[in-house]
């Protein structure tokens, strides 16, 4: 990434670093698979959001120069919901760094992609607690996100193998 910044409600040093380590570990995992130049693309902040500052976790295009993403993590404790958040909306940032600031607005199947791709860093990270995120998933009721699980699986929980899925819709090799 060009320019990280990191900012939101992380308000003791332990939450701080709890959340940054992860975030760095995420963010190692997708230049590892998608490379630094598309992971580089486009300069992205990271917020975790306070409880009144609208709908989270989301990606958004400020200006059509940068993404933020903005998480709501509201126990630093659980480390996995900050991985399952940041893997699902680093996602979004992979397709737009593949498709570039003007795409459309993520449609039932990125969504999906992203919710397996969530699945498949819980799987990598933490696999003891695979079992419970992928029962979350399949239980959602909005099918822009049920169908991640069923994606997952389809991968064998191998981000190789998602992220060659994500390159065909892009129409991209890397």
């Amino acid at each position: 990434m060009k320019n990280i910044e990191i900012n939101g409600n992380l308000e003791e040093e332990k939450d701080f670093l709890n959340f940054f380590d992860i975030i760095q570990e995420v963010l190692s995992i997708f230049i590892n698979v998608f490379g630094i130049e598309n992971m580089s693309k486009i300069d992205l902040l990271i917020d975790n959001a306070t409880k009144k500052s609208g709908y989270t976790p989301i990606t958004t295009v400020i200006l059509k120069k940068y993404i933020i993403i903005k998480l709501g993590v509201d126990d630093f404790a659980k480390s996995e919901q900050i991985v399952y958040q940041f893997a699902h909306e680093l996602c979004h940032y992979v397709f737009y760094s593949l498709k570039g600031l003007n795409k459309p607005l993520a449609d039932r199947e990125e969504e999906n992609i992203c919710s397996a791709m969530s699945l498949i860093l819980i799987n990598i990270l933490y696999p003891n607690k695979k079992k419970d995120w992928l029962e979350y998933v399949d239980k959602l009721q909005n099918e822009n996100y049920n169908n991640g699980g069923n994606i997952a699986r389809e991968c064998n929980f191998d981000i190789k193998i998602l992220k060659e899925r994500i390159l065909k819709i892009c129409n991209k090799k890397i």
